[in-house]
């Protein structure tokens, strides 16, 4: 018999939200397979809808999360493509209201890709 869903009564706070969403970038970043495994719950869709209506801290987080969910995993990729997710996030970016770390996504994504491999091989290496 499969467990029964909790039922939430307060939705979660910002501070609940973006630590989820570094726990899950974490899982990314260190294990290929935990990107896989979020594409079967809709990580992409899901994460892309927080960045679209949530606060500051959360973009933050999303953004450094998306990253995590696309680095080497197609599926999620694609997810992406179908989600319209770069028009998304370039629309938050050329908003001149936004915080400037929102702004500074493109740099910390190239930063994150070209360094991705190395930091999963020295966490495996301990």
């Amino acid at each position: 018999m499969a467990p029964a869903a909790a039922r939430l009564r307060n939705p979660a706070t910002d501070s609940e939200v973006v630590l989820a969403l570094r726990v899950l970038e974490g899982c990314c970043l260190l294990c290929p397979a935990c990107a896989a495994a979020a594409h079967r719950y809709n990580a992409v869709k899901v994460v892309l809808n927080i960045l679209m209506t949530r606060g500051i801290l959360e973009q933050r987080a999303c953004l450094d999360t998306l990253l995590a969910l696309l680095v080497d995993c197609s599926e999620n990729l694609t997810d992406f493509k179908e989600q319209d997710g770069l028009n998304k996030i370039a629309a938050i970016v050329k908003d001149a209201n936004r915080d400037d770390n929102v702004k500074m996504f493109r740099v910390s994504a190239s930063l994150l890709w070209k360094c991705k491999r190395k930091l999963r091989r020295s966490f495996l290496r301990v």
